[in-house]
């Protein structure tokens, strides 16, 4: 075996081997996730948009807006809960300006460094549209919500739809994490376009919420 032959074995032994690492680092992912319970929409049938509009706004909800968000959050949420949950993990963040400094701009600017943050850790920066995100007081009407735009019954913490542009959670399901996996989706399929492969877009989501403490 020449030189050149045994170089180009190595390269293909060495390629295999971080094949082989990067597979296991997706299952324990895709094991934690499991866990979170953290689930998302991907159905073939476009939502009425009415009914998209109808899940999680009206009078009795607040309404605010973040650099990337449109976001409200139903009557009764503790603002204190929501804003706690959101800074479990830490990152280094760029200054913001322009907010004050009530709980709702906590939790807008919070939701907005963890949009940046995903886009850097995917090294992918789109056009994005804004986004709804909605914030249940409790899971039951979280779980009704599910069922309306898809049909199926679920216990869950959020869930992405990608037909509304929304991010659906609760009080108590919030957090970073969640956010950070929804939102990279969200960056995903505007970014390519539409929705990718369901398992190209778990993946790409569970990458930045493993990374989005790095």
């Amino acid at each position: 075996m020449n030189r050149t032959s045994l170089t180009a074995d190595r390269m293909e032994s060495a390629a295999f081997a971080a094949m082989a690492v990067f597979a296991a680092y997706l299952c324990l992912s895709a094991a934690r996730l499991s866990s979170e319970n953290i689930t998302l929409v991907r159905h073939g049938v476009m939502v009425d948009p009415a009914i998209c509009e109808s899940v999680g706004k009206g009078a009795s909800w607040q309404e605010a807006k973040t650099g990337y968000f449109d976001l409200y959050v139903e009557r009764g949420v503790d603002l204190n809960v929501v804003e706690r949950s959101l800074h479990r993990r830490l990152f280094l963040v760029k200054p913001a300006s322009g907010r004050g400094a009530g709980k709702e701009d906590d939790i807008a600017r919070r939701l907005d460094n963890i949009c940046e943050r995903a886009m850097d850790i995917l090294d992918l920066h789109p056009n994005m549209p804004r986004r709804g995100i909605r914030i249940f007081k409790n899971r039951e009407d979280l779980n009704a919500a599910y069922a309306t735009l898809t049909g199926k019954s679920g216990n869950i913490k959020a869930f992405y739809s990608q037909d509304c542009g929304v991010i659906y959670t609760s009080e108590y399901g919030i957090t970073d994490s969640v956010m950070a996996h929804e939102i990279a989706h969200a960056i995903v399929d505007t970014h390519y376009n539409g929705v990718p492969q369901p398992k190209v877009g778990e993946m790409l989501a569970s990458y930045v919420d493993m990374h989005i403490s790095d």
